[in-house]
């Protein structure tokens, strides 16, 4: 446990220094903190720092606090539009899981990200579109400028998790417009848990990057499945 109050270590932060030999500790010990009751409000200090590293590290700790993220909306939309890579990146993390739908023009912020310049954003902005809630997509709609983008959100919407709706989803995977097979993806994704033919259809892709997201969706089902048998195996032999 570090005996440095939550000031002092966005102090550090502010200024650079983490603790010797121990690359990112103070901005875990500064994530407890706040976990103890330290106000999340104060991780603005780093948020809207000029120091890169500082905001990296802010975006880092926002990323992890789940939904507490909710009690600082304001920090998650900043960071959704920070030319920091890793800042959007983390604060993808933080809308899915502390916006609500209250925030529609933040969540509406979040999906755009599926037209980020950076590839690793664009691909955690699908993981965004896969975990989202019906409610939190519907929410955005309104405050989403892009017509088509919109339309988009609306269909991933009323498929959900519906396996029925595959052959419309499988339909659109080939689909000549990329941001439309992102959101396919995102829809195979969703609906993957009952049915993995779409998203096995998906991780053959001839799109590098919806095959690689699909691929780690098809790796977490495999790792979940490896998990659900060991615990059934475990009780069968525990009783």
């Amino acid at each position: 446990m570090s005996s440095r109050s939550g000031d002092e270590l966005i102090e550090m932060l502010l200024a650079g220094e983490d603790f010797p030999g121990e690359e990112g500790k103070a901005a875990n010990d500064l994530l407890l903190e706040i976990l103890r009751g330290y106000p999340a409000q104060n991780l603005g200090r780093l948020v809207h720092s000029d120091n890169s590293e500082a905001v990296k590290s802010g975006a880092f700790v926002i990323s992890e606090l789940g939904a507490q993220a909710g009690q600082i909306p304001e920090e998650v939309d900043f960071l959704l539009s920070h030319p920091v890579r890793n800042a959007r990146y983390d604060a993808l993390d933080a809308a899915l899981v502390g916006v609500s739908p209250a925030h529609g023009t933040i969540l509406a912020k979040a999906i755009m990200l599926v037209n980020d310049p950076d590839y690793a954003v664009r691909k955690k902005a699908i993981k965004f579109l896969t975990n989202s809630t019906p409610d939190q997509l519907a929410a955005a709609i309104p405050f989403l400028a892009d017509h088509e983008v919109a339309d988009l959100v609306a269909w991933l919407a009323a498929v959900g998790n519906d396996a029925t709706r595959l052959p419309d989803i499988q339909g659109r995977l080939d689909d000549p417009d990329k941001t439309a097979r992102m959101f396919a993806a995102a829809a195979a994704a969703r609906v993957a848990p009952t049915d993995r033919r779409g998203i096995e259809e998906t991780a053959a892709s001839s799109d590098p990057e919806i095959q690689s997201f699909a691929e780690n969706v098809i790796s977490m089902l495999d790792l979940d499945r490896e998990i659900r048998l060991r615990r059934e195996q475990e009780r069968r032999d525990g009783g």
